[in-house]
């Protein structure tokens, strides 16, 4: 009996995991985007123009990012009062 409940605990361990990773999976597609949807209207792109890249997270929560569009480049911070960005000097 001990080694059937040994299997079926690693079998929903595994399962588990799979689940995390596939849950975790959706939410990066998910917080992408709606970053580019709160980005477009301070960097004046379309949202399936912009690319959001070096995504910042503090405490599961979204802190910064780097939006491009059109060959620009635009540093983003994300606070409670909302989404700021400003386009790169380089």
């Amino acid at each position: 009996m001990k080694k059937g409940l040994k299997k079926c605990f690693l079998m929903v361990f595994y399962i588990g995991i799979f689940c995390f990773l596939l849950a975790m999976m959706g939410c990066a597609a998910g917080r992408d985007s709606y970053l580019r949807q709160t980005s477009a209207g301070q960097i004046g792109c379309p949202p399936e123009e912009i690319t959001i890249e070096n995504v910042n997270t503090m405490f599961g929560a979204v802190s910064g990012y780097t939006a491009k569009c059109k060959g620009k480049t635009f540093y983003c911070s994300s606070m409670t009062s909302g989404i700021f960005c400003k386009e790169s000097t380089k």
